[in-house]
C-alpha cells in the first residue's frame, strides 16, 4: 500500500502501516483502496515496518543498485522526515546484517524523538525467537514468532502481541481456538459421563453382590 504523505510526491511504500482511529476501507480489491493518502486520512499511521526480502531495499542504508540510480535517501530518513512514529525492519532472512544496518539483529525499531529517530530496542537489537517490544505510545507489541501462519511450514514470522507479550490471534486463529477449545470441553464432559457410568456399573454389581449374600444394600448407611 503506498503512502501518500505529499502532494506530488512519489510514494513510499512500506511492507505493512498501522494507522489507528481510521474505518479500514471494505473492498481492497478496488485501486482507491490500496494507497494511504494522509491528506484523505487527515493523520499519518503510527507504525511503517518494512520487511527484508534482499540486499537492496534502501530500509536503512542506500544499496549500491540504488546509488546507481541516483537515490540519495533510504526509508528511514524518508520516514524520519515524514513524522512516523515507530519505524521498524525486520531481516527474517538476515540479508542485511552489516554494523551500519542491523547488525546480526533479526528486528530493530526507531522511534520519533523530536525530529528525529531514536532506537528504541537494545543496543544487539531482537535476536530470538520469542523475544518482544512494546510500543508504549500505540499499547501494542511486536514479537519474533515460530509457527505455521497462512503457510503450511514453520517459519519465523513477525507478530502483534498485546502488553502482556501475547500474539494477538488473526480471526481465523480465534476460530480454530475456539474449535479446539469446544471440542477439548466436549471431551471432558464425555470423560466425565464415562466416569459416571463406570461408577453407576459398579455401584449395581455391589448391590447385586449384596443381595446374593441376604444384604440389602437399602440398609447399608
Amino acid at each position: 500500500m503506498g503512502l501518500f504523505y505529499q502532494p506530488k510526491i512519489d510514494p513510499v511504500v512500506p511492507d505493512v502501516l498501522l494507522s489507528l482511529g481510521i474505518e479500514r476501507p471494505g473492498d481492497f480489491s478496488q485501486k482507491k483502496n490500496r494507497c494511504y493518502i494522509v491528506e484523505e486520512m487527515g493523520k499519518l499511521p503510527e507504525v511503517c515496518i518494512e520487511i527484508v526480502s534482499n540486499r537492496e531495499g534502501d530500509e536503512l542504508t542506500i544499496s549500491r543498485k540504488s546509488q546507481k540510480k541516483g537515490k540519495t535517501v533510504a526509508k528511514r530518513d524518508i520516514y524520519s522526515q515524514i513524522g512516523i512514529l515507530y519505524y521498524v525492519v525486520f531481516d527474517p532472512l538476515r540479508q542485511i546484517q552489516t554494523d551500519k544496518d542491523m547488525n546480526k539483529a533479526l528486528l530493530r525499531v526507531w522511534k520519533m524523538t523530536a525530529d528525529s529517530y531514536t532506537e528504541v530496542t537494545t543496543p544487539v537489537g531482537i535476536t530470538e525467537i520469542g523475544e518482544w517490544i512494546l510500543l508504549e505510545e500505540i499499547g501494542l507489541g511486536l514479537k519474533l514468532w515460530s509457527g505455521k501462519f497462512e503457510e503450511e511450514h514453520t517459519r519465523l514470522w513477525l507478530r502483534w502481541c498485546n502488553v502482556d507479550g501475547e500474539v494477538i490471534l488473526t480471526g481465523a486463529e480465534a476460530t480454530e481456538f475456539e474449535r479446539q477449545r469446544a471440542e477439548q470441553e466436549r471431551q471432558r464432559a464425555e470423560q466425565e459421563r464415562q466416569r459416571a457410568e463406570q461408577s453407576d456399573q459398579l455401584a449395581r454389581r455391589l448391590a447385586a453382590q449384596l443381595r446374593s449374600l441376604g444384604i440389602d444394600p437399602e440398609q447399608i448407611t
